[in-house]
């Protein structure tokens, strides 16, 4: 994730400060929160959500964290984020998408690539469920590409719900599109998912929804509940701000539903979701709000800050969120 210093920032200041561009089958009944996107009590849960939702093993979301941060540095221009990319091609493979591609742009005078994970939905009408979250990570010394950085909450944590997300999914049936796209040179500033953003808005996908996971393994209140959901609050696109605070709220509703977290409302602000609100895309994150604590950016960003119960209940809600937004109309 990108600092806390564009905390107070909006999508434009953010994206001008950083020199970026602006521009089984499911079948179920659609939760609706409402037009004011307040969060409401929880729902009953769905049998085919909670089906999808059961699927979500702790266990492999810490091997997948375990893993990702064994890699000596995931800084976007090293030779061991590449390796990275392709261990995670192999495991969207395995986990039974469609379709994975690698989706290349240049950064610092090298080729990075986004890895673009596919399931495609049975729906004529296209819709695409965008769910993201940035592989690479960075030392303290963000231009020392040898620096070690295993970035297991930052971010190979969200990483890791990825592909555990695609790993819940499979076998199903979905009437929308479902999009996973683990970012590289997040840290170098939005940069593949500036690019990708660019794409998306140039090609007029169709994407509905996109939620975004950074940060998701180091809980900041005692009891290891309180998880930040993200949502648009006067950003680049001001008519985005309703329908985001909506699926704000959905998600909320899967999070009471079908985990024991609690929601905290927070702003998009800082990481891969800011270029797809800015090109008119709706956005929401998850993000536990370690970027204050002393192991952020340093090398000691590695297992032993990481609360793998909590990264597995966040997964869950996405997990929920995705499957509904996937079987509705």
């Amino acid at each position: 994730m990108i600092p806390n210093e564009y905390a107070n920032l909006t999508t434009k200041q953010i994206l001008l400060t950083l020199g970026l561009v602006a521009g089984t089958a499911l079948s179920l009944t659609v939760v609706d929160c409402g037009q004011s996107g307040a969060a409401s009590q929880a729902a009953p849960a769905a049998p085919a959500i909670q089906a999808v939702v059961d699927r979500v093993d702790e266990a492999r979301i810490k091997a997948s964290i375990t893993r990702l941060a064994s890699f000596p540095s995931r800084h976007s221009t090293s030779e061991s984020c590449a390796e990275a990319a392709v261990w995670l091609r192999d495991q969207f493979l395995a986990a039974g998408t469609d379709d994975v591609s690698y989706h290349e742009f240049p950064l610092n005078g090298q080729t990075c690539r986004n890895v673009v994970a596919t399931r495609k939905g049975t729906d004529p009408n296209p819709a695409i469920i965008l769910v993201g979250a940035h592989y690479d990570s960075r030392s303290r010394d963000i231009g020392d590409p040898d620096a070690p950085a295993p970035g297991a909450d930052d971010n190979a944590s969200g990483t890791a719900g990825l592909l555990e997300v695609a790993r819940a999914l499979k076998g199903t049936t979905l009437r929308k599109t479902i999009r996973i796209i683990a970012f590289c040179g997040e840290e170098q500033g939005l940069v593949g998912s500036t690019a990708y953003a660019k794409l998306a808005a140039e090609e007029k996908m169709p994407i509905t929804a996109m939620i975004n996971m950074d940060m998701i393994g180091h809980p900041m209140d005692q009891a290891g509940r309180e998880v930040l959901v993200e949502s648009d609050q006067g950003n680049r696109r001001r008519e985005n701000d309703q329908p985001s605070r909506d699926l704000a709220a959905r998600l909320t509703r899967h999070l009471t539903t079908y985990t024991k977290l609690k929601a905290k409302p927070g702003p998009l602000y800082g990481t891969d979701y800011v270029p797809f609100e800015a090109r008119g895309f709706v956005c929401v994150g998850l993000y536990d709000g370690a970027d204050t604590t002393p192991f952020y950016h340093t090398d000691a960003d590695n297992l032993d800050v990481i609360d793998t119960r909590f990264v597995a209940e966040v997964v869950r809600a996405v997990t929920a969120t995705v499957a509904d937004l996937a079987a509705s109309p």
